[in-house]
C-alpha cells in the first residue's frame, strides 16, 4: 500500500491528467453507495483510462478499446486472476448497464454476471467487480508511469 501512495505523489502522475481524472472517477466511485452511480463513474474511469491507450486502432468503438485496453493490461494478472474471456463479459456487461442507466433504457432485462462469471442478480456485485479490476488496473498504470 505504502507503493501506491509513493506513485501517487510522483510528479509524473501528479502531471497525468488522464490518471488524474481516472483517480477522482474512481474515488467518486468508492465514496458513492448508489450502484448505478458508482457504475457510471466507473465506466468514465475506464474510458479515461484505456481509450487513448497505445498501440490500438483509431477506429474502434470505445467499448472495444476499453476491453482490448483492460484485457492487454490485466489478462495475466497475478491478483485477479482472471481469463481475459471473463474480464472481456464484465466490461462489456458493464458497459452496457451503464449505457442503459444513461440513456433511460431498463436493465432489468440483462442478465448479470460477476467477474467469476457467476450469475447474480444484485448489481453491486457486478459493480463491486469493476471497480476491483480497475482499481487493479491503476495500480499497473501507476507502475508504468513512474517507471518511465
Amino acid at each position: 500500500m505504502r507503493e501506491v501512495y509513493a506513485r501517487l505523489a510522483h510528479p509524473a502522475v501528479r502531471e497525468n491528467r488522464g490518471l488524474q481524472t481516472a483517480l477522482r472517477r474512481l474515488v467518486l466511485a468508492g465514496a458513492d453507495r448508489v450502484p448505478t452511480d458508482r457504475l457510471i463513474d466507473l465506466i468514465v474511469c475506464a474510458e479515461v483510462l484505456f481509450i487513448k491507450l497505445p498501440g490500438l486502432p483509431a477506429d474502434r468503438w470505445k467499448q472495444d478499446k476499453v476491453v482490448a485496453g483492460a484485457t492487454a493490461l490485466l489478462a495475466d494478472d497475478p491478483v485477479l486472476q482472471a481469463p481475459p474471456e471473463r474480464l472481456e463479459a464484465l466490461l462489456r456487461l458493464g458497459y452496457r448497464l451503464r449505457n442503459d442507466e444513461m440513456h433511460g433504457d431498463d436493465p432489468s432485462s440483462r442478465e448479470l454476471r460477476t467477474l467469476t462469471g457467476q450469475p447474480t442478480d444484485d448489481l453491486s456485485a457486478v459493480v463491486d467487480d469493476i471497480e476491483r479490476v480497475l482499481r487493479r488496473a491503476l495500480v499497473r498504470l501507476l507502475s508504468g508511469v513512474v517507471e518511465q
